[in-house]
């Protein structure tokens, strides 16, 4: 008969080490990985959002002034004109009106201009620590 070889404690150790090498390098490459991806969301979110505020403008519901001096806790202004505007459902209205990191985007007036530029401060710190190559 043909005797059993049994796995000795220390091939499980090398095991182990290799699985956690493996995922350490993996989770190291998925943190840039998501860093890149709320980026590019607050970066399309901005200018999505800046759009439909702009055509709300363009409409004659608000003016730039309001919508840039709307410091509500919630941004009821922002968010009235974003549902009525009806391309956002009032279910992905709270984080539409956000950055791909939580945060509120900032709403400021354009000098000279019945219109509102929309900005993200996660984004532009992002944008400083990781210059794109053009």
């Amino acid at each position: 008969m043909r005797k059993k070889r049994a796995i000795t404690l220390l091939e499980i150790m090398i095991v182990i080490l290799l699985i956690g090498l493996i995922g350490g390098v993996v989770s190291y490459n998925l943190k840039g990985t998501l860093e890149k991806g709320k980026a590019f969301a607050s970066e399309e979110g901005a200018r999505k959002l800046e759009d439909i505020l702009n055509l709300e403008i363009t409409q004659g519901t608000k003016t730039a002034q309001e919508l840039a001096g709307d410091t509500s806790k919630e941004r009821d202004m922002v968010k009235q004109c974003v549902l009525n505007s009806g391309l956002i459902s009032s279910q992905q209205i709270h984080k539409f009106i956000k950055d791909g990191w939580g945060e509120y985007y900032t709403i400021q007036e354009v000098q000279g201009q019945n219109q509102v530029a929309v900005t993200s401060g996660r984004l532009e710190q992002y944008n400083q620590a990781h210059p794109k190559a053009r």
